[in-house]
């Protein structure tokens, strides 16, 4: 059990207040739990309690779970009683069941601490069994957390190339780079899971450098073989962005590799401009001086202001696939991505959709004034080799 809000409570009110809920959410724990066999209570840290109940006799121990999830529940409701009034802690319940003759109260104390995480970001929940899909989605997250390191180092990771299609004429105007790695155990590993991993382990600039550099590399070696695609979009974390010098190691690695700014484009999410506006909009205007251009990445999924569109150094606004998905379906989707690409003409930016799967969304895309496409209908990521091949190849999307 994990209770989320104890800092902000104690700073709301006292310590002694947050000392008073915590003694009472850990008496109701006990409590409860001891209903269910012999237990051995413990404190994992500040805000973290955690009970191992052993359960001697072979019942359903599925049902043990859901019922006793379901009153640990139950104490959590109608706050706490406390020297400054009644308040609510937010907790967070993670229950699972496992073989002690099998498993380390350890890994599962591990299991659990992550699945309270997990939840903790959600205000719908509250608690949830720990199953063999959390199990494995947990174990496969530290392990590769734990080799990310040896995977950079060794050059285990890849990159593939998705192309960017002009929509008039089907013509490749660009591509962006797509993270790839096979784990030699978990298989490939979805590159959400690096990214995630590189921030648990706190290796974001470490990942970001390896794709810069080998996205520089790639380019390098085109350039000099008379390839022309325009511009190579890399994603990059609002971290790294922010880093002390990353501008200036950028300049750098640009003139090592003896590619022009131009033909780099850098992709970020909109949580990297909203969590400091100021230093991030100073860094992103030094880099772009270099001529590298700036993608706001999944545009529509985050906080989506239209002042910082105004004022930021972006050429490209990616629409979420999301709104891809439904806008041949939903005439107020289609209206709301109508409104976008309209916005981003008057800025003089560029959209860009992902995900376009089916000549219809072709279709309305060229018909909202959306000037370029990624997606499935033209080409999935690729190999750069594969890549280079694929430019010589005609153009696959014909202008309607």
């Amino acid at each position: 059990m994990a209770l989320d809000n104890l800092d902000f409570l104690a700073n709301a009110h006292s310590r002694l207040t947050a000392d008073e809920i915590l003694v009472q959410i850990a008496n109701r724990l006990y409590d409860t739990c001891q209903t269910y066999g012999d237990f051995i209570p413990g404190r994992l840290d500040e805000k973290r309690l955690a009970i191992n109940i052993s359960v001697n006799k072979r019942r359903d121990l599925d049902s043990i779970a859901e019922t006793l999830r379901s009153d640990l529940d139950a104490i959590l409701a109608g706050g706490v009683a406390t020297s400054a009034g009644l308040l609510t802690p937010r907790c967070s319940v993670a229950v699972a069941l496992f073989d002690a003759n099998n498993e380390t109260p350890r890994e599962i104390v591990k299991l659990c601490r992550a699945a309270c995480e997990k939840i903790s970001k959600d205000a719908s929940v509250r608690s949830v069994i720990v199953g063999a899909a959390d199990r494995f989605e947990v174990s496969s997250r530290f392990q590769v957390a734990a080799d990310l390191a040896h995977a950079i180092k060794s050059d285990a990771l890849r990159l593939e190339l998705q192309p960017k299609v002009d929509t008039t004429n089907g013509h490749v105007v660009g591509a962006e780079c797509l993270l790839r790695w096979k784990h030699p155990q978990l298989g490939n590993v979805p590159p959400t899971h690096i990214v995630a991993a590189a921030e648990d382990s706190q290796r974001l600039l470490e990942l970001d450098g390896w794709v810069i550099r080998n996205a520089l590399a790639f380019l390098s070696s085109a350039t000099r073989a008379g390839h022309e695609f325009g511009r190579l979009s890399v994603n990059i974390s609002g971290f790294t962005l922010a880093s002390a010098n990353f501008a200036k190691w950028l300049k750098l690695q640009l003139h090592d590799y003896q590619v022009a700014g131009e033909l780099l484009d850098l992709e970020i999410v909109e949580s990297a401009v909203i969590d400091d506006f100021e230093q991030t909009i100073g860094i992103m205007r030094e880099i772009s001086e270099l001529g590298v251009s700036f993608s706001i990445d999944d545009f529509g999924t985050g906080h989506s202001s239209l002042a910082y569109v105004r004022e930021l150094p972006i050429q490209y606004l990616k629409i979420d696939k999301s709104f891809i998905r439904d806008v041949t379906k939903s005439s107020k989707a289609a209206a709301l991505y109508g409104g976008i690409t309209g916005l981003a003409k008057s800025l003089g930016v560029q959209c860009v959709a992902e995900g376009v799967e089916t000549p219809a969304q072709l279709q309305l895309m060229r018909e909202l004034g959306c000037e370029q496409i990624q997606g499935w209908l033209f080409a999935r990521s690729m190999p750069p080799s594969t890549f280079i091949r694929f430019l010589a190849v005609p153009a696959q999307v014909h202008p309607g």
